[in-house]
């Protein structure tokens, strides 16, 4: 979370990116390999009980990644993703 408020460029592409595939652009290749990637960690740390089972993986990405999109910052933040992914 902190890598966001530190290279707000990300969050500003992947905002943009996301307004494109609005018109069903297609996904570019790094883009869909870094976001499997993340669905397997979070389903591998769902796995060994790190986090929450509860939600699918790929949900569970999609708020966590909402929620660093907000304003929130610091210790708000931190809760708000921890509230999120406990287990």
């Amino acid at each position: 979370m902190e890598h966001y408020g530190k290279h707000a460029e990300v969050l500003r592409l992947a905002s943009w990116y996301e307004l494109e595939k609005a018109g069903h652009s297609p996904i570019p290749a790094a883009a869909e390999r870094a976001t499997k990637d993340k669905i397997a960690a979070i389903a591998a740390a769902q796995k060994a009980g790190v986090v929450t089972d509860r939600i699918p993986p790929e949900h569970l990405l999609e708020l966590v990644l909402s929620v660093t999109r907000t304003h929130l910052r610091g210790k708000t933040l931190i809760e708000a993703v921890g509230r999120l992914v406990r287990p």
